[in-house]
């Protein structure tokens, strides 16, 4: 299974609650349950990242998941460039895309779990992803299953629950820390 990811609106809100990559412990907490998921990035940070310095904003365990980028194709929209990959690498299989910018795909494109471009990849958009990947029709019930064992760290249900530090768990193993102040500022990105 393979998963095309955008970072703005995605793994961090616009704008943004806690910081940059706020929602990346929640992602990467998904992706240690299903460690075959191959992540491409579509994010307009491939334009001036390469790939190699993008692994390194992802934890030591999960950075083999990030195996490479979508084309840039200049005046097309998110989708085409996520279609050229797919056939380029004929790539046959389901696929996901997470991503906050409705107006990058068609109208009900089967593949896009559309996120809240203010709250990121949240409650909603977990669950969808987790039921996706794991083929089970999921409950809130599971999430919280897996969230009590520690499986996944807890995501803020509300508004509310932003404000309140206790209300995440954040792994701390990163394999090296990044000054997110000395990142360059990403143009056209939503």
């Amino acid at each position: 299974m393979r998963i095309y990811l955008n970072f703005y609106g995605v793994l961090h809100c616009i704008p943004s609650t806690r910081g940059p990559f706020e929602h990346l412990p929640a992602f990467e907490a998904v992706l240690r349950t299903h460690p075959t998921v191959e992540v491409f990035i579509s994010s307009s940070y491939r334009e001036l990242i390469p790939v190699e310095a993008i692994r390194t904003f992802f934890s030591w365990d999960t950075q083999h998941q990030v195996v490479g980028v979508t084309p840039v194709l200049p005046r097309c929209r998110r989708v085409d460039e996520i279609r050229a990959h797919v056939k380029a690498t004929n790539y046959r299989h389901r696929f996901i895309v997470l991503d906050d910018a409705a107006d990058e795909f068609p109208r009900n494109y089967r593949p896009l779990i559309l996120c809240r471009t203010a709250l990121g990849l949240g409650e909603r958009e977990l669950t969808e992803l987790l039921t996706r990947l794991s083929n089970k029709n999921l409950k809130l019930e599971d999430i919280d299953e897996l969230v009590y064992s520690g499986a996944l760290p807890a995501v803020p249900r509300s508004e509310a629950s932003l404000s309140n530090p206790k209300a995440r768990s954040w792994p701390k193993n990163r394999s090296s820390e990044i000054v997110w102040d000395d990142m360059p500022p990403i143009d056209g990105e939503k």
